[in-house]
């Protein structure tokens, strides 16, 4: 099947499609915020998830009776709920829920009530994505499928990195008028435009790229570093394909 009889098929977009139409409206620092905010929500909602697991399982003693076992919920959406106690299938839900937008999730995470918690999960489970997710379309795969189309979808972006310009951290301002303190470390002080999971996650977990400038450490060059010699595969996956290493000046 060709690219277009598919795309007529199944409305949608390949993934670094959706990257080089949408995120090369951003700065990649923006893009980077963006990513860090869903992460930030993953892990709220896989504590949500990892609450009501033993609601839902099987081995609940709840749902045991004299005739059997009884299911208080919608037999399909409960056997679903049983992935919540594997890591890699809860990870998927929690994908697939986000996938609908971070309106619905941060929602979830003003309920209180434990009951009314099951209920929302129960009833907001999924059974299959409805689009990528903002992880699949910064992921390195869709970055790097964008880099190899650029003459399709050409990004001023991706041309500056070509040369890798100095960059430089002014100040921090609101709005942001240029590159944050952190961003500015992680490259050291050269131009990148690439971000997400080709960036180390304990980072990202941290939040880094919204830290004001004050609240970084001194030698918090030194600490970035570290944090790059502890993911060689990242390392030597930037310098395959852009030819340079975030561990070397140029």
């Amino acid at each position: 099947m060709d690219y277009f009889s598919r795309r007529l098929l199944f409305g949608r977009f390949e993934e670094y499609e959706v990257n080089a139409a949408f995120f090369s409206l951003f700065d990649p620092w923006e893009v980077e915020a963006i990513g860090c905010i869903e992460l930030f929500f993953m892990a709220k909602y896989n504590l949500l998830c990892k609450e009501v697991m033993w609601d839902f399982s099987y081995r609940n003693p709840k749902f045991l009776q004299h005739d059997g076992i009884l299911f208080p919920f919608d037999p399909v959406t409960f056997a679903e709920c049983q992935s919540l106690d594997h890591d890699l299938m809860r990870e998927s839900h929690i994908e697939e829920h986000l996938s609908l937008g971070l309106r619905r999730t941060a929602h979830m995470l003003t309920i209180n009530n434990h009951d009314k918690l099951i209920l929302q999960i129960d009833k907001n489970f999924m059974d299959s994505r409805m689009s990528h997710t903002v992880r699949d379309v910064i992921s390195h795969t869709a970055q790097f499928d964008r880099w190899r189309s650029r003459d399709r979808y050409p990004n001023p972006r991706d041309e500056w990195q070509l040369n890798r310009p100095a960059m430089q951290f002014m100040r921090d301002t609101v709005p942001l008028s240029g590159p944050p303190f952190a961003w500015v470390a992680l490259w050291r002080e050269k131009y990148a435009n690439i971000y997400g999971d080709l960036v180390p996650q304990p980072l990202q977990d941290m939040g880094y790229v919204m830290w004001d400038a004050d609240r970084w450490p001194k030698g918090a060059q030194e600490l970035i570093s570290r944090y790059w010699i502890d993911s060689p595969d990242m390392v030597e996956n930037i310098k395959a394909i852009w030819n340079w290493s975030p561990l070397e000046d140029e």
